[in-house]
């Protein structure tokens, strides 16, 4: 199933611990508030997949949108205010690069390689599970079944429902860092890895995608230092 993602960069420099502030600003810049800016309508959250998730790339603020998402990210440039505050700074929003593509979602014959950066897979009762396990083997086989879990997630919340069976392969895996993410300390993890499934570029994948965790990369990419 084709499914339509929009990557657009900023001139603005952004780094990782700014990406929550980027996201008010941005919200906050908006007179409406779209449903999918923020995945909550007042009374509830929007578990679904976020369709609109704020990231750095190259140092640099950007926004990934898809599907519908795209038709409401539209509404903020139709607003014409990109002069934010993003935290304690002034912030004037400057496109640098609109990419607009289209991806055959589906599973195909060959494995494809990927790199996802700050992905975190570990709720606290995978924490746990993952914290008791005594081996490398045993930590990886978990991980790998998560990171299979989190592709299906992100189909589905794409619209998509994959006709063959989904195989991911681990083939590398940093040493995990702690992430404080909305109050909550969490495993954060760079992993290299190889899927059957065209997953789109800087899309993410696990918990907090909309925050800019878990960015599936081309393996050769080299992204800079903040963003590691």
């Amino acid at each position: 199933m084709p499914v339509r993602v929009l990557t657009i960069r900023f001139t603005n420099d952004l780094r990782h611990h700014e990406v929550p502030l980027f996201r008010g600003a941005v919200i906050s810049a908006l007179d409406n508030k779209p449903l999918l800016f923020h995945n909550h309508d007042g009374q509830a959250l929007r578990y679904a997949y976020p369709l609109i998730q704020y990231k750095v790339l190259g140092g640099k603020a950007a926004i990934v949108a898809m599907g519908d998402g795209i038709d409401q990210l539209a509404q903020f440039f139709t607003s014409g205010n990109f002069d934010l505050k993003v935290g304690d700074r002034a912030m004037s929003l400057e496109v640098d690069r609109v990419q607009p593509l289209q991806y055959q979602l589906q599973v195909w014959d060959q494995m494809c390689p990927y790199r996802v950066l700050r992905w975190l897979p570990l709720n606290s009762q995978y924490y746990r599970r993952y914290q008791s396990m005594e081996s490398l083997p045993e930590r990886m086989e978990m991980l790998q079944d998560i990171m299979r879990g989190n592709i299906l997630a992100m189909g589905k919340g794409l619209g998509v429902h994959f006709d063959r069976q989904v195989v991911v392969r681990l083939t590398g895996l940093d040493q995990p860092r702690l992430a404080r993410v909305k109050g909550t300390q969490m495993m954060s993890f760079n992993a290299q890895m190889r899927c059957n499934v065209n997953i789109p570029q800087y899309i993410g994948l696990g918990k907090h995608t909309s925050l800019g965790y878990g960015v599936v990369i081309a393996p050769d990419e080299q992204l800079p230092d903040t963003e590691q």
